[in-house]
């Protein structure tokens, strides 16, 4: 089953990167844009800046999705594709889901992984009903005292 991410999410996450890029190369590129008088180069680069920016936002909304399993879901960002057990997660947490709008898990690997929220919360019922070892925060806290959730 094919589970779509927060479009919203995805907005905001992609439109914090797009504007410090924007900044960075603003900076990098002083020169060029402050300096000196304005000519062709100038509207090009940033022609360049908003059509590759609109076209990575549309490859973003399309390619970024989670698609849940029998066993397992898979986290599909452009042509990366990470695929996670239900039987390896710990620690799956409720508190930065409601609160902060994301999925945040804890493996058997002592590893940590945040995602966008998805719609539905399909996906986050879907852990919480096929994660067979998972554990409530106060024995995640006791088996592992040094993480910070």
């Amino acid at each position: 089953m094919r589970i779509k991410m927060s479009t919203s999410r995805l907005t905001l996450l992609f439109l914090g990167c797009y504007l410090f890029l924007g900044v960075s190369l603003f900076f990098i590129m002083f020169g060029i844009f402050v300096l000196q008088s304005w000519n062709a180069l100038q509207p090009i680069i940033i022609a360049l800046y908003l059509i590759s920016g609109i076209v990575f936002y549309l490859l973003a909304i399309k390619n970024c999705y989670f698609v849940a399993n029998k066993g397992d879901f898979e986290v599909h960002k452009f042509s990366k594709v990470t695929v996670f057990s239900y039987k390896d997660i710990l620690f799956l947490d409720e508190e930065q889901y409601f609160k902060k709008g994301r999925i945040a898990l804890f493996t058997y690997r002592k590893d940590t992984f945040y995602f966008p929220k998805d719609k539905d919360q399909t996906l986050f019922n879907l852990i919480k009903k096929n994660g067979k070892n998972l554990l409530t925060k106060e024995e995640f806290s006791l088996r592992f005292p040094n993480v910070k959730l």
